[in-house]
């Protein structure tokens, strides 16, 4: 599981403009493959490691752990703790963050279901994570009150990894989330209450998404982008794809959509905008041959 925290680091020092991000893409498909852990064992070489216990501010909603933490936090009895683990290279992960923060805020007053998250970079625990946990981040895992005695007791005999739900990333909104947790933890709340309140904090929600996205567009393989023809309906579709991936969408949202698609394919048909991307296409070949 770490050594795919240092596989995104290097990454994001590999890429390089228009080539760098087919590189990265692809070097994502390949060291994702299930097979990995099988061909490259690391995991046993990795030396544990862990932020210390109260490295972070507290904050009244999302519980911050570490890996010095993590039985303690996780393996509650009466709690569902639903894990959030990340690393600071994964764009998904930025973006996942404000849904998570928005489903911390929905159950602030909810004393046994905890949103927890920790940083993949600065902790790891040989073992904690099963083999049913995906090999790249992010991860979001629930570990269920009322299951975990039997469990501790299994463990400390077998050294097996401790039993979680897997969310299946089906869908990255905070109400899908919320919905998982009613379904599959042992902690009983109001639905209805929960996905109100949720709808209440979804416009907060897309402001702190629409920074991530600034931030993202000064990277230097985005500029291609915002120098480029069609810059102007390519960033507006960005943002409007994003706030339908990880917000519900509003009917507002769905016919500017396909408002700006049509508008982006128009203008991808224009000959200067087959100029500018074989431009692109033929500097970064020369920088690949060099």
């Amino acid at each position: 599981m770490r050594a795919f925290a240092w596989l995104s680091r290097l990454r994001k020092f590999s890429a390089f403009g228009l080539a760098g991000a087919m590189i990265a893409s692809v070097s994502r498909a390949t060291f994702t493959q299930k097979s990995f852990a099988e061909q490259f064992p690391l995991e046993e070489e990795i030396e544990e490691m862990s932020e210390p216990r109260h490295s972070h501010p507290a904050n009244p909603t999302l519980t911050r752990v570490v890996a010095d933490t993590l039985e303690e936090v996780c393996l509650a009895e009466s709690d569902d703790v639903l894990l959030y683990a990340y690393v600071e290279s994964c764009s998904k992960c930025k973006k996942l963050t404000t849904v998570i923060n928005q489903v911390a805020k929905v159950f602030d007053d909810e004393r046994h279901i905890v949103i927890a998250s920790m940083d993949g970079d600065k902790n790891y625990k040989n073992g904690f994570f099963s083999d049913d946990v995906d090999d790249d981040f992010p991860i979001v895992v629930l570990y269920r009150a009322g299951e975990k005695k039997e469990q501790e007791s299994s463990r400390l005999t077998s050294f097996s990894s401790p039993k979680a739900v897997v969310y299946p990333h089906s869908s990255a909104r905070a109400e899908e989330i919320i919905r998982f947790l009613h379904t599959e933890g042992g902690v009983k709340f109001d639905l209805e209450k929960a996905l109100q309140r949720s709808a209440e904090l979804r416009g907060e929600t897309r402001t702190e998404l629409k920074k991530v996205i600034d931030t993202g567009l000064l990277e230097n393989q985005s500029q291609i982008f915002q120098r480029g023809p069609c810059s102007g309906v390519l960033r507006e579709l960005l943002f409007l794809v994003a706030y339908q991936t990880y917000t519900t969408p509003t009917d507002k949202d769905n016919k500017r959509i396909e408002v700006l698609q049509a508008e982006r394919d128009k203008c991808f048909t224009q000959d200067r905008t087959y100029k500018y991307w074989e431009a692109i296409r033929n500097f970064s070949k020369s920088q690949l041959e060099d």
